[in-house]
């Protein structure tokens, strides 16, 4: 979801970099799990030009995920909501 949040933020790909920072995650980490994510094929990345960093955006596999996960968390919302006699409009 960060991927996706920061691409329409920016309209662009980004880098690993940008992620670390508004993750709060160090680099080193954060490589890890890109890696993982591109074996799975929720990421395609390419090398930024001119600096060694890679720019980053969702796959359409990615994009399916992203959506899938924010349904979830709508539906949690509305039935918490639900729950808790809380008006949904108002969060």
């Amino acid at each position: 979801d960060c991927l996706a949040t920061m691409w329409s933020e920016t309209g662009d790909m980004v880098s690993q970099k940008q992620v670390s920072r508004r993750l709060l995650m160090d680099e080193a980490t954060l490589s890890l799990v890109m890696d993982r994510l591109l074996c799975d094929g929720l990421i395609d990345r390419a090398p930024a030009y001119p600096g060694p960093e890679y720019r980053i955006y969702l796959s359409e596999a990615g994009k399916l995920a992203v959506a899938a996960g924010r349904a979830v968390l709508d539906a949690v919302s509305v039935w918490m909501s639900a729950e808790l006699g809380v008006d949904p409009s108002r969060r």
